[in-house]
């Protein structure tokens, strides 16, 4: 969202306009020119301008003269930037007699406060966050993600390999031991091969127990996910459905275009022109410079 602010701002072209009509001053003229070295590094200081006045709502643009080089110029974030006394700064780096210019989206209760449609969404966005790192859980929880297979000590594997051990060096030797630890040993090693090549045979055979019929029924898969799980998608999709209605876009450019023909999709670039983009643009153009 951020991202196509900014790009559908960097689309404009600034002209310096006098008397409603394109002026024809020469030193005005010059002086558009020289700000961010040109058209080329115009649209990236609109870019930029767009993601700043979407999130926190408020930045600057700095402006220092350099001599015989070129104007440096750059958009700050507002945390970035302070004054004291008469310096500005930067971070640490105090600036040289700067040209500072503040660009912000007015609060409607405070004129000198910034707001931004971020601050809106900031709980839906919680949500969000949540949701994925409840789904990044859950991928990576063994508990949640496979639960528990409780199988009756009575029941063994039907395999060899089931009643094999190992001697002191290590050689498999044959035994009637038919406990548990074989049961496992022929689970963990029947799952690995799975794991590591899924591409084997091996993999895709069935594991084959044995044991008296009355203790094959009592074989139980113990899961320990929620009612949540099923619903996570549907309750995230629906979260990103109310950011796009929250934001300062038309919502089909969050929640998609797919199903739209070409004079509705039409409609949507009309009105992301005229009801979102041409305000902001307003809102950069009438910024007046502090220093």
């Amino acid at each position: 969202a951020v991202t196509w602010v900014g790009n559908l701002l960097s689309r404009a072209r600034l002209e310096v306009w006098e008397d409603g009509k394109p002026t024809k001053n020469a030193d005005a003229i010059e002086a558009l020119q020289s700000l961010f070295g040109g058209e080329e590094g115009q649209r990236e200081m609109l870019r930029q301008l767009g993601t700043h006045l979407t999130v926190p709502g408020d930045c600057y643009i700095v402006g220092e003269d350099m001599g015989e080089e070129p104007d440096a110029w750059s958009v700050v974030a507002a945390n970035r930037i302070s004054k004291v006394g008469d310096n500005w700064k930067i971070g640490k780096a105090v600036l040289d007699n700067p040209l500072v210019i503040r660009i912000w989206r007015p609060h409607p209760q405070k004129a000198d406060a910034a707001d931004s449609p971020s601050r809106a969404v900031l709980p839906i966005l919680d949500e969000i966050d949540g949701f994925s790192k409840y789904v990044k859980a859950q991928l990576s929880s063994r508990l949640t993600g496979a639960g528990v297979l409780a199988i009756p000590s009575e029941i063994t594997f039907g395999t060899v390999r089931g009643l094999l051990d190992k001697d002191a060096s290590g050689a498999e030797v044959a035994t009637s031991s038919s406990g548990i630890d074989a049961f496992l040993r022929e689970f963990i090693d029947t799952v690995s091969t799975a794991t590591v090549d899924p591409a084997d045979a091996s993999a895709r055979v069935p594991i084959i127990l044995q044991g008296p019929g009355e203790f094959l029924d009592k074989v139980q898969h113990i899961t320990f996910w929620s009612e949540l799980d099923a619903q996570a998608k549907e309750l995230r999709d629906e979260a990103i459905r109310r950011l796009a209605l929250g934001m300062d876009m038309p919502p089909e450019i969050l929640t998609g275009t797919g199903e739209m023909n070409h004079w509705n999709s039409w409609q949507v670039e009309e009105a992301s022109i005229k009801s979102h983009t041409e305000p902001l643009l307003q809102i950069i153009t009438t910024s007046v410079s502090y220093t």
